[in-house]
């Protein structure tokens, strides 16, 4: 994890973003986002609205070299694994508005099954770049 100086705001990623409430609670509370995880074009559409655009109250850091746009996590390592392997020691918090567990879906090369969290195998495929922490929450029932 990275090692914050005074005045320094701890860094995110919200992975399974969906509209961006978590990231707007974690953006209005201090954090800096650097960037979101959506598959779903019309809640990322909805998320880039609110959090990315300009004029945007809080926004995402959003770095140069990702494109703003819906990505799988699987998606996104296999286009920019290197870039993402290069933010290892700059995020300190993968967080994760994961999906309800009837609607999840495995991630490539990792070991899921009904009921196995989606942040769970989301950070296995993403280990090479993020550091232990995690905050996820389920969303639906």
């Amino acid at each position: 994890m990275s090692v914050k100086t005074k005045g320094q705001k701890p860094v995110f990623i919200d992975a399974f973003a969906g509209c961006g409430g978590l990231s707007l609670g974690l953006l209005r509370s201090g954090w800096q986002g650097m960037f979101a995880i959506e598959k779903d074009a019309f809640a990322f559409s909805t998320l880039k609205a609110n959090l990315v655009d300009p004029g945007a109250r809080v926004r995402y850091d959003w770095p140069a070299w990702l494109e703003q746009q819906p990505w799988t996590i699987e998606s996104l390592v296999e286009a920019h694994g290197e870039k993402l392997a290069a933010l290892r020691g700059k995020v300190d918090l993968l967080a994760g508005g994961r999906p309800a567990r009837d609607f999840q879906v495995p991630v490539a090369g990792a070991r899921a099954t009904r009921g196995t969290s989606s942040l769970s195998a989301t950070s296995s495929s993403l280990r090479l770049c993020f550091p232990g922490w995690c905050l996820s929450r389920t969303c639906g029932a």
